[in-house]
C-alpha cells in the first residue's frame, strides 16, 4: 500500500484496533504499545490486543495493562497488524 493511502486510512479512522502475533516478543509488544500511544495522542480511540495477552516478562512496559487478550464485540473503522 502506498504511504499516502495508509495515512489517509489512519486519518479518517476514529476507532482503531491494533493487533500483533501470538507469542509476541518485545519488538512486537513495543510496536503495539508505541503505535497505540501515538494514535491516542492524535485523538483516536485505540484498542490493543494480542491472543493470550502480554507475556509476563513484558508486563512492566508502560500501558501493558491496557492490552486485551480478546476483542469480541469491539467495533473499529480500521485494524492494524504489527510485528
Amino acid at each position: 500500500m502506498e504511504w499516502n493511502n495508509a495515512t489517509a486510512l489512519v486519518s479518517s479512522a476514529h476507532n482503531i484496533i491494533i493487533i500483533t502475533h501470538i507469542s509476541p516478543d518485545g519488538d512486537a509488544i513495543g510496536t503495539l504499545l508505541g503505535l497505540g500511544h501515538a494514535l491516542r495522542e492524535l485523538g483516536k480511540t485505540v484498542t490493543l490486543a494480542v491472543d493470550e495477552g502480554v507475556p509476563n516478562t513484558l508486563a512492566f512496559l508502560p500501558a501493558a495493562n491496557t492490552v486485551q487478550s480478546q476483542i469480541s464485540g469491539v467495533e473499529a473503522d480500521l485494524i492494524i497488524a504489527v510485528d
